[in-house]
């Protein structure tokens, strides 16, 4: 019996032992990886963290703001900044110690209006017009060809028929 009492407790320990760790341990692994410049790790750590917590808090964000900063990842980088803008108060986001993530906000937004701006210019370079007007050029000169020719008939076709009726007229009062 006593060995087994010790088997259960050596199990519990080894399992206790083997349990992932805490958000604050999880934290501060990522906090020295993001300070020895594996900024993927960071990233990945601190998503777990967010995970585990249910929520996120200012540091949480800052860290990952500036990991995915560091990886090139702008758009998560762009939600996590103003994320933690929403987060802190005024008067620490006025603060010397928020004027880092300032700056490197300006930074991002920077880097996204390049981006926008190379994307735009692609597009506009590579953009085919979704209508194309010289498939429809030879239908259209066509077309326009049958309404002069139309117009033409018309217009002889009517001096024409002018001379029938006046000669019918005419044929008519010598009749008479």
């Amino acid at each position: 019996m006593i060995k087994y009492v010790s088997f259960l407790i050596t199990i519990f320990f080894i399992t206790t032992d083997l349990k992932a760790q805490s958000p604050k341990q999880d934290f501060t692994k990522a906090e020295e990886f993001y300070k020895n410049g594996i900024f993927t790790e960071a990233v990945t750590q601190t998503e777990s963290v967010k995970k585990s917590l249910g929520k996120s808090n200012p540091k949480v964000e800052a860290l990952l703001f500036m990991a995915y900063y560091k990886t090139e990842d702008y758009t998560k980088a762009k939600v996590a900044y103003e994320t933690l803008k929403l987060m802190v108060p005024d008067n620490v986001e006025n603060s010397d110690a928020f004027q880092l993530y300032k700056s490197t906000g300006e930074q991002l937004d920077k880097k996204l209006a390049e981006i926008q701006t190379a994307f735009e210019k692609k597009q506009n370079e590579s953009t085919q017009s979704l209508y194309d007007d010289s498939k429809y050029e030879d239908r259209n000169a066509y077309k326009e060809d049958r309404i002069k020719r139309k117009r033409r008939f018309l217009i002889t076709g009517w001096k024409k028929s002018k001379k029938i009726i006046k000669m019918r007229l005419l044929k008519f009062w010598n009749k008479y």
